[in-house]
C-alpha cells in the first residue's frame, strides 16, 4: 500500500461513495424514505481520566445531527445511516476544547440485470478501542486517547449464471479498504475472488457445491498475505430432513516470507457431519475433521419460535484483522456505539480464529430480553517480531432488557462483562458495565433521553484498575 491517506478525506470518499447509487435513481421519489433528527445533550463522568487513584470529574456537551435514507426498489436497495457527534468540553483528547466523532453505516445493492448481474457496496465509519489493555471509556465525556476512527468500504460486483439444469453459479470479486485515523495504526486493502457452483437435482439424493476462493491482503507495512482455498462440499439425503455432508479441499497460504509460529501453514482439509431441519423453525449443522492447523469443528444452530429466537455458531478459520474489520459487527453495544473490544490489537499478523457465538432473544407484548455470549481464541500464524507468543483471545457475556409501556416511552437496561488475554504483554483486563436508559417522546416530534452507567475495570496490575459512574441527558427533535 502507498502512503497513508488523510483520514478526513477517506471519510468523505466513503460517505459519498455510499450515496452514489442513490443519487443516480433519485427521480423515483416514491421509493425513498428519508428521516433526520438532531439532539443536544450534556454528559457527566465522575472519573474523566479513568484514573485508579486521582479521580476527577468531567462534563461535556454535545450536538448530534443524524440522517437516515432507505430505498426499496426494483433495481436498488439501499440503507444509509450517518451521524455526527460534536463534543465540547475542557481539554479534550486532541488538546482542544472540542472533538468530532463520525458514524456511518451504509449498505446498498444495485441489480443491472435482475438476479443475474449486479454490485453491492457497503461502507462504515466507526469509533473503536485501539488497545483493549489500555483504559477504555464508554462515553465521549472521558478524555482518553485509546480510541480511533475506522473507515471501511467494500465494493463487490457479482455475476450469477446457470450452466445446466438444476445447477447454479456465482462469480464475485470484492475489493475492500480499511483506514485508521491514527498514523501509527496499520491500514489494509483486500481483494477476494470467489467462484461458487452448486447442483441439487430434485430426483437425486446427492447435492454438491464447488467453492474456489482467492484472498489477497496488502498492508501499508509492506507485508502481503495470500489465502487460497479450493473445496467441494457434498451432501447426501439420509432422510427428507437430514443430509450427511462432507467438505474436502486444500488450502494454499503465502505470508511473503513473514516469520511463522508453525511449520504447516497450508495443506489438505476435510470436515464431515450432518445438516438438516427440525420442523419449519429450526436448522442445524455439525461437522468435525481436520484443517492445516489441526483438528477442526463447525456448529450452526438456529431456531425461531413465537417468542424465543436462538442462534449458536462455532467456526474455525484463518483470517486477519483487516479481513475481520470489513464484516465487523459489534457483539456488545456501548453507550456511544464504541466497539473493537473483542478484536485483536492492531497488527498485520494472520491468525486462526476459533469463535463461539450464542445469542438468545425473548419477546413479549411490550418488552424483550436478549442474552449473548462470545468466546474467541486466536492462534497466530505469523509474528511481527518472531517472539514466539502464539495466541490470545477474548470473551464476553451480555444481558439486555427493553420495555415499551406505551407509545411515548421506552426503557432499557443492560449488563455486560468482557475479558481479554493480550498477546502483546500478557495483561488480562476484565470490564464490567451496567447501563440504564429512558426515552420519552414529546408532542410535535420532540424527545428526551436519560442514560446512567457504571463501569469497572480489573486487571493483572492494580495501577490499571478503575471505576466510573456517569450520566447523560439529552433533548432532540425528529424532522
Amino acid at each position: 500500500m502507498g502512503r497513508r491517506t488523510d483520514a478526513r478525506a477517506v471519510r468523505r470518499i466513503v460517505a459519498v461513495a455510499a450515496l452514489l447509487p442513490a443519487a443516480g435513481l433519485s427521480v423515483h421519489a416514491d421509493l425513498w424514505d428519508v428521516d433526520a433528527s438532531i439532539q443536544v445533550g450534556v454528559t457527566y463522568s465522575d472519573n474523566g481520566e479513568l484514573d485508579a487513584d486521582n479521580e476527577s470529574s468531567a462534563t461535556s456537551y454535545d450536538i448530534q445531527p443524524r440522517i437516515g435514507i432507505v430505498r426499496d426498489g426494483p433495481k436498488l436497495d439501499a440503507t444509509v445511516n450517518y451521524r455526527v457527534d460534536a463534543v465540547y468540553g475542557d481539554e479534550r483528547r486532541n488538546g482542544e476544547d472540542n472533538e468530532v466523532f463520525h458514524y456511518l453505516d451504509a449498505v446498498s445493492n444495485f441489480d443491472f440485470i435482475e438476479n443475474r448481474l449486479g454490485v453491492s457496496l457497503n461502507s462504515s465509519i466507526t469509533q473503536q478501542i485501539t488497545d483493549p489493555g489500555e483504559r477504555v471509556g464508554f462515553s465521549n465525556a472521558t478524555r482518553i486517547g485509546n480510541l480511533d476512527e475506522v473507515s471501511t468500504i467494500n465494493l463487490a460486483p457479482y455475476f450469477r449464471f446457470s450452466p445446466a439444469t438444476f445447477t447454479s453459479g456465482e462469480v464475485t470479486y470484492s475489493y475492500g479498504v480499511v483506514e485508521y485515523g491514527q498514523p501509527s495504526a496499520i491500514d489494509s486493502k483486500q481483494g477476494v475472488a470467489n467462484l461458487v457452483v452448486s447442483s441439487a437435482p430434485p430426483s437425486s439424493p446427492l447435492n454438491w457445491t464447488l467453492n474456489l476462493t482467492d484472498t489477497r491482503v496488502e498492508y501499508d507495512t509492506g507485508r502481503d498475505v495470500t489465502l487460497q482455498r479450493a473445496g467441494v462440499d457434498f451432501g447426501y439425503a439420509i432422510t427428507p430432513r437430514m443430509d450427511a455432508v462432507l467438505n474436502v479441499g486444500i488450502d494454499e497460504n503465502d505470508f511473503e516470507g513473514a516469520p511463522t509460529t508453525r511449520g504447516d501453514t497450508d495443506g489438505a482439509f476435510w470436515l464431515a457431519g450432518i445438516r438438516g431441519t427440525i420442523g419449519a423453525n429450526t436448522t442445524y449443522e455439525a461437522r468435525a475433521g481436520e484443517q492445516f492447523f489441526g483438528d477442526s469443528y463447525l456448529l450452526e444452530f438456529n431456531r425461531t419460535a413465537r417468542r424465543l429466537t436462538t442462534a449458536i455458531s462455532y467456526t474455525e478459520e484463518a483470517t486477519s484483522l483487516g479481513s475481520r474489520q470489513l464484516d465487523y459487527e459489534y457483539l456488545l453495544s456501548f453507550l456511544d456505539d464504541i466497539g473493537g473490544l473483542d478484536l485483536p490489537v492492531n497488527s498485520d499478523d494472520t491468525y486462526v480464529s476459533k469463535r463461539l457465538n450464542v445469542t438468545l432473544g425473548y419477546a413479549l407484548a411490550k418488552s424483550s430480553w436478549d442474552f449473548s455470549v462470545f468466546l474467541e481464541d486466536r492462534d497466530y500464524l505469523t509474528t511481527r517480531d518472531g517472539d514466539g507468543r502464539e495466541g490470545d483471545g477474548s470473551q464476553g457475556v451480555r444481558l439486555g432488557w427493553n420495555w415499551t409501556p406505551g407509545d411515548r416511552m421506552n426503557v432499557g437496561a443492560s449488563m455486560d462483562w468482557t475479558e481479554s488475554e493480550l498477546r502483546t504483554d500478557g495483561r488480562e483486563p476484565r470490564d464490567f458495565r451496567a447501563t440504564a436508559s429512558v426515552r420519552r417522546n414529546l408532542p410535535d416530534a420532540g424527545f428526551l433521553t436519560l442514560r446512567l452507567w457504571h463501569t469497572q475495570r480489573r486487571n493483572s496490575t492494580t495501577t490499571d484498575e478503575y471505576e466510573e459512574n456517569g450520566a447523560s441527558l439529552g433533548f432532540g427533535y425528529e424532522f
